[in-house]
């Protein structure tokens, strides 16, 4: 099994990314892993060019896809990565897990300090029947070069300056990290430092239980399973320290209870015999709980843990799902307290810190008088990651949510830094950055500003995050945020008309936030005036990445009869991509209804969607596939009625016939010259290329005889006055005529036009035809 480049509108042997993550497009290159045909397993190796060594600070981000295509499952090892040493060590240091979520996710590998040369190896491993894809995109290195030197200028009074050139900051001194790559920082600094490497140091690891600490390396574990243990120690990248189990496999059981903190309030440990025993235990808390059952298993024969027939008392309520779910369910709203809100007095403290570098984010907050909001600080962590700071789960959210926050990037630089709002969806992992500043808001208190970032729908549980990168921290220099508040975020409600011209809102209909991207309103393009809103995905934005934008409908209730979805839509551009019309049964199955592809010139073509009757609730979607970084998709006056749809009153013939059918001694065709080699006008009229559609009818003598028809009919049209107009073609030797009737009920027929051509003569471009 082997790992190899996918490009140029290939597929994987299963079915694979339909693009690329980098440009979104089918011919994008990304790297997969080829199908397996072995019984037992085997592994893919992926090996970069030998790189020389690394900082401490050093990381990689990439977009990966592992998708469980088959749901037969990938093996507990489909993807990892590792760092191949000079000296033929391997450390492992990535270890993705696998979803359902069919998509490209981002993740970040951090490699630390490297003091030699290496190489990075990214491995697949699974075995025959093992469906699925793995595929990995758009990888950088980031902040991996030891510091240099500026020519002509030494180290200022707060840095350090290292033997092989350059300088670094103070508090990375004595830190036990090798920043300067020759290990200047390090030296002379007189504090006990273990790093395991040779003996225990002074550390005394004896333990009154059964299990225990050892001093180990990988090269102990299994090369069969990357995923048991840590991967690498911290100083050398090859060596690490944990726990083994061993001895009768009945350890033992303890319970705990989850509030402000865990702490145990039942145990029992030790074998109790081939009998189940009764327990009763005490839970006195006055705040939102959970328990947490804890077991200790030792590697041995038989044995083993279980427990039954749980029984909660009367006092004790259902309330952890509830518990920052945007509305308050206890008496005096402690389930909602500390969730991130500063509505609440401890709303400010539901904000955690979770930054791993050198700036992180505290609370400033003064009782008396009420002074409270976030700040970036330094941070004791060395990666040049962004400072961040996460609420609890929260959610699931409603269409209407809202973050509103108000902030400030001020100081006496001229660029402050970075601030961002972030998504961690509790399934689909790390989500794109929904809002960002950078820059200066001022340098007085009236810098504040205010803000509100959509959150919309969010149908599992999920975290904000704000993510922040001062370019330096002085007491002059703050990046602070405050009056951080959720907005409308339990009302689940959205209007169920899905009729809709996007003039005020966007109706029924709502973004996906598990896509990649939203469509916007779009002002001076609409179908009825040309100056008003229509719907629209500008293919032409270079920050869009991913495949997919999808717009949902709130849920339609099941009826005794099918619907018709008509609306007006533009597909525009070279690299337009795809539009699609999807219904989502209630458990969320996909099924294609209508589909359009390919340029259709900058204008508005009307389409009639039939939708099935359903038996049971059901949505519907409309979603942009995006191609390529040249065209739009648009969409306007959405029509949705509970009637069979009836033809379009304009018809364009691109992808469909409108009801329209043949007859005669030879047949009308719907006809391209992209399609087929046949003869015909070498493009159509609406859209101006080979790849546009028209009817055709060919006359030669050897298909249509001298004296005989091909006859084009449409559906049955409502109304006493209509106006027709159409564009025709006439070409070749000895062509023949068109006649156009007007078929009454009662069979008779009214000439209306008529056009031939004598022997020879030819009409070499289309011709407007205008009927009253």
């Amino acid at each position: 099994m082997a790992g190899r480049e996918i490009r140029e509108g290939t597929h994987c042997p299963d079915s694979g990314p339909s693009s690329d993550y980098t440009t979104g497009t089918a011919i994008g290159s990304f790297m997969a892993v080829s199908a397996v045909s072995a019984e037992s397993l085997s592994t893919a190796v992926f090996v970069s060019p030998e790189m020389n060594q690394s900082s401490p600070t050093c990381r990689i981000r990439l977009r990966y896809f592992l998708w469980d295509s088959g749901d037969t499952g990938l093996g507990s090892t489909p993807l990892w990565a590792s760092v191949l040493h000079n000296d033929f060590r391997e450390a492992i240091v990535w270890r993705p897990e696998v979803t359902s979520v069919r998509g490209w996710r981002e993740a970040t590998i951090f490699l630390g300090r490297i003091p030699t040369t290496f190489r990075i190896s990214l491995n697949s491993q699974r075995s025959k029947g093992r469906k699925g894809d793995v595929a990995v995109d758009h990888l950088e290195f980031l902040d991996c070069a030891l510091p240099l030197q500026t020519p002509g200028e030494g180290c200022s009074a707060n840095m350090k300056e290292c033997k092989r050139g350059g300088c670094v900051e103070m508090r990375q001194v004595c830190d036990g990290t090798d920043d300067c790559g020759d290990g200047t920082d390090e030296e002379g600094c007189g504090f006990d430092f273990c790093d395991f490497e040779k003996h225990w140091c002074s550390w005394d690891w004896r333990s009154i239980s059964p299990l225990k600490w050892v001093r180990m390396t990988q090269e102990n574990f299994s090369i069969t399973d990357p995923l048991k243990g840590p991967g690498r120690d911290y100083s050398s990248n090859s060596m690490v320290m944990y726990t083994h189990q061993f001895g009768p496999r009945s350890g033992g059981l303890t319970v705990l209870v989850a509030d402000r903190k865990i702490y145990p309030v039942w145990e029992r440990g030790g074998a109790l015999g081939d009998v189940w025993v009764k327990a009763e235990v005490e839970i006195v808390t006055n705040s939102p709980f959970q328990i947490i059952f804890m077991a200790a298993i030792r590697d041995f024969s038989y044995g083993g843990i279980a427990v039954d027939n749980i029984v909660l008392s009367p006092e004790c309520r259902p309330s952890s799902d509830k518990i920052c779910d945007f509305t308050p369910d206890c008496e005096k709203e402690e389930d909602e307290a500390k969730c991130g809100d500063f509505s609440y007095p401890e709303g400010s403290s539901g904000w955690t810190d979770s930054s791993i570098g050198s700036q992180g984010w505290v609370l400033h907050n003064i009782p008396t008088p009420k002074e409270e909001y976030l700040y970036v600080a330094e941070a004791p962590g060395q990666q040049l990651t962004e400072a961040q700071t996460r609420t609890p789960l929260l959610g699931p959210s409603g269409p209407s949510c809202s973050l509103s926050f108000d902030f400030a990037l001020t100081g006496n630089s001229t660029h402050i830094g970075e601030l961002s709002v972030r998504v961690i969806d509790s399934f689909l992992g790390i989500q794109p950055k929904l809002w960002e500043f950078s820059g200066k808001t001022g340098t007085e208190e009236e810098a504040w500003r205010q803000v509100s970032v959509t959150i919309g729908v969010r149908k599992h549980r999920f975290q904000l995050a704000f993510e922040a990168r001062a370019v330096k921290l002085s007491a002059s220099d703050k990046i602070k945020v405050k009056n951080v508040h959720f907005v409308s975020c339990y009302n689940f409600h959205v209007p169920s008309a899905l009729s809709c011209n996007f003039e005020v809102g966007l109706c029924g209909w709502y973004q996906d936030k598990s896509d990649n991207f939203d469509w916007t309103v779009l002002s001076g393009m609409d179908h009825t005036t040309g100056i008003n809103n229509s719907l629209a995905v500008d293919m032409w934005n270079p920050s869009l990445r991913g495949v997919f934008g999808r717009l949902i409908s709130s849920t339609q209730s099941a009826g005794p009869t099918g619907h018709c979805l008509s609306f007006f839509y533009k597909l525009y551009g070279p690299n337009t991509g795809a539009l699609n019309v999807k219904l989502l049964d209630k458990h969320g199955y996909e099924k294609v209804l209508w589909t359009r592809s390919g340029a259709h010139g900058n204008i508005w073509h009307e389409a009639h969607c039939p939708v099935p009757h359903q038996i049971t609730d059901f949505q519907l979607m409309f979603e942009a596939v995006r191609s390529g970084f040249d065209g739009r998709i648009a969409i306007d006056d959405v029509s949705f009625v509970s009637k069979q749809c009836t033809v379009p009153r304009m018809c364009s013939f691109e992808g469909q016939r409108c009801g329209y059918s043949t007859s005669g001694t030879a047949h009308w065709l719907h006809h391209s010259r992209y399609t087929t080699s046949m003869d015909g006008p070498d493009t159509d009229h609406t859209l101006e290329t080979e790849l546009g559609f028209y009817m055709m009818a060919n006359t030669g003598a050897n298909i249509l005889p001298p004296g005989k028809t091909a006859v084009l009919t449409s559906p049955v049209h409502q109304g006493i006055t209509k106006c027709v107009h159409f564009w025709y073609h006439i070409g070749g030797e000895n062509p023949g005529s068109l006649t156009l009737y007007v078929k009454l009920l009662k069979g008779e027929r009214v000439k209306i036009f008529s056009n031939s051509l004598d022997q020879g003569d030819s009409l070499a471009s289309w011709q407007r035809q205008h009927l009253g």
